[in-house]
């Protein structure tokens, strides 16, 4: 799972410059959830603004609830590593719980549709 978020901040740090974060948020605000979970790996991986894990967790959080899987992922890993949070399995678990229902709808939904 390290290796996941690893992957993941590295991603971000490579294609992060001021107009992403501003975009990001614009999104974010507009409730579109890819935006709130770029958001908040932005303030996870801090760079181009200051590292805020509190921040970082409250978008991706957001991004989360709005259904961008990758949201649920990271916060279920950050969790599980204890990365900018206390390591708590149990709300680790919830995350991926969420992330494993997601996959199961939009298989269903595809499948539905076919």
């Amino acid at each position: 799972m390290k290796k996941i978020l690893l992957l993941s901040v590295i991603f971000i740090s490579m294609t992060l410059n001021a107009s992403t974060f501003q975009i990001s948020k614009d999104a974010c605000t507009n409730g579109q959830a890819r935006g709130c979970t770029i958001l908040g790996l932005i303030y996870v991986v801090g760079k181009e603004i200051k590292r805020d894990f509190a921040k970082g967790i409250k978008y991706l959080n957001e991004g989360c609830d709005l259904g961008d899987m990758e949201g649920c992922q990271m916060l279920g890993i950050m969790y599980a590593n204890g990365t900018g949070v206390k390591k708590d399995l149990s709300i680790s678990r919830e995350y991926f719980d969420k992330l494993s229902d997601f996959i199961k709808n939009k298989k269903s939904n595809k499948e539905r549709d076919d």
